[in-house]
């Protein structure tokens, strides 16, 4: 929930574009046939940190001794998250863990575009926010000091009501809080709308999908497992550890995946899975229409915030437009008598 509460507040900003770029640099080399020492050892050349270089070239020497990658990849000069990581260490061979890590963070780079909506709602309801604060300190005092200079009062309640909620907030300096309040409200938003439209689901069933796209037959079940953790999957890794829980009994992987409890279209596409072992083709098609599924949820999703937003910023707008103007015909009056 925190990282949904606070991710719209903060830009794309250097560290994670370079986090992506370079995992997917990793990503590429491997599927592309290279080992995973080669690899580390050729991204190290282009590293802009002297110290991540080192670290990079020293991981690639120490693998290339025998050691194990998970017990290497611990060192936290290597800018890459937990996930990726955790893809790296697996006991897979180096050619299926860059299509698996390519596949991943494909899916994550065209989720940024939605992370940027997020983050553009939240710019707008900040300037709001100060925009309320400006008003307040400003616009507020000027025309109540004018008014009660003239001894002029309003006859419409709906006017005096409102002066006087105004002044309460101007008095206790609440109104300083509207940027954070406002920032909170649109987090939760944020929050809620994403359980609602189950659009974090669908982008960890996308790659899910790209997963056993990457994998053969043979090494699918096992590479599902070894992925079936709250580190890949924080939405779906109980239902999938349910899944391959039961293989391991010994059920029949059709009932497996029928008593998982997965998503329909997860769930049919596992179960071509087990009739096409052969041809995998229709995986990397089945991950593409989860991938424009996931766009689709999280299109609805942001265009229900723009709506919301729209609403609420009209509604604060025209209390202050009514307030502002209701004043100035006020003292316009008292002027004119």
């Amino acid at each position: 929930m925190k990282r949904q509460f606070l991710d719209y507040l903060y830009p794309i900003e250097f560290f994670k574009k370079h986090t992506v770029s370079m995992a997917m640099e990793i990503g590429l080399k491997l599927s592309s046939g290279m080992d995973l020492s080669t690899t580390l050892k050729t991204v190290a050349i282009e590293a802009s940190d002297k110290r991540e270089e080192k670290a990079l070239i020293s991981a690639s020497e120490r693998i290339k001794k025998g050691e194990s990658p998970s017990e290497v990849l611990k060192d936290k000069a290597i800018r890459l998250n937990a996930r990726d990581r955790y893809v790296l260490a697996l006991p897979i061979d180096d050619l299926q863990k860059g299509n698996i890590l390519k596949g991943w963070l494909i899916n994550k780079k065209r989720r940024e575009r939605h992370a940027i909506s997020y983050k553009t709602i939240g710019a707008s309801i900040e300037i709001l926010a100060f925009v309320i604060v400006a008003l307040m300190v400003f616009v507020l005092p000027m025309f109540h000091e004018i008014a009660y200079g003239m001894n002029i009062n309003s006859d419409s309640a709906v006017l005096r009501g409102l002066e006087n909620s105004l002044l309460f907030l101007y008095h206790t300096k609440l109104f300083l809080l509207a940027p954070v309040v406002f920032g909170g409200l649109v987090g939760i938003a944020v929050f809620f709308g994403k359980f609602i439209f189950s659009s974090d689901r669908a982008d960890e069933e996308a790659d899910i999908i790209s997963m056993i796209a990457a994998s053969d037959y043979e090494h699918q079940w096992q590479n599902l497992e070894m992925v079936s953790n709250k580190i890949c999957f924080p939405k779906s890794y109980k239902k999938l550890k349910k899944l391959v829980d039961s293989l391991n009994n010994g059920i029949e992987p059709e009932e497996c995946i029928a008593n998982a409890q997965l998503s329909p279209m997860l769930t049919w596409f596992l179960q071509l899975s087990i009739h096409n072992r052969e041809d995998r083709s229709f995986l990397e098609e089945g991950s593409e229409f989860m991938k424009q599924h996931a766009d689709y949820m999280n299109n609805q999703m942001v265009r229900c915030y723009e709506i919301l937003l729209t609403i609420v910023e009209s509604l604060i707008l025209f209390v202050f437009l009514y307030y502002i103007f209701g004043m100035m015909e006020l003292i316009k009056t008292g002027i004119l008598s």
